[in-house]
């Protein structure tokens, strides 16, 4: 009984973590752990699902119990679940690498488009200061009135907020 607890417990944990991927990885895993026990289990997208193995090797999701045509020894069960973990980990090393890889490009796209927006905005300043020197008051002016709006308040809220971004995933990047 206390092996079955742990597997139980274990089994929570898999769930979870497929879970934080998405719910369509969580109800593959227990698609696979399904079939893994001979038994056809009914999926649907609820916010929590969890998931027992009984002694005699049948499952219990969310409260319903689905049997399987035979009954299980505990040697049987430790046998089916183990070949459930290797086909788990597989499936949530794959999910896990495309969020992460698809994150990482994301964050790295928003590093470069803060490097354009303030090359931009250091290239109009650039602008403004050549025009001030030589005296072109009109083109500052200009400059000023017409270009320098379009940057500065949409500027500040969404720089911030990118910036704020690039910071975390450089942190992240150097924490590891």
């Amino acid at each position: 009984m206390k092996e079955l607890n742990k597997l139980n417990n274990e089994l929570k944990s898999y769930i979870n973590e497929a879970n934080f991927i998405s719910n369509k990885c969580r109800n593959k895993l227990i698609s696979i752990l399904g079939k893994e026990f001979n038994v056809d289990v009914k999926l649907d997208n609820y916010a929590n699902v969890d998931a027992k193995i009984l002694e005699d090797g049948s499952l219990e999701v969310r409260g319903d119990r689905y049997n399987n045509n035979q009954k299980y020894t505990l040697e049987e069960i430790n046998e089916h679940y183990e070949n459930f973990k290797v086909q788990a980990d597989k499936l949530l090393k794959k999910k896990d690498n495309n969020r992460t890889s698809k994150k990482d490009l994301d964050n790295i796209l928003n590093l470069f488009v803060i490097l354009g927006i303030l090359l931009v905005f250091l290239f109009v300043i650039f602008i403004l200061l050549n025009a001030f020197l030589s005296g072109d008051f009109y083109h500052m002016l200009w400059l000023i009135v017409f270009i320098l709006p379009l940057f500065v308040p949409n500027l500040k809220e969404n720089l911030i907020q990118r910036v704020q971004q690039a910071k975390n995933y450089i942190k992240r990047r150097f924490k590891r």
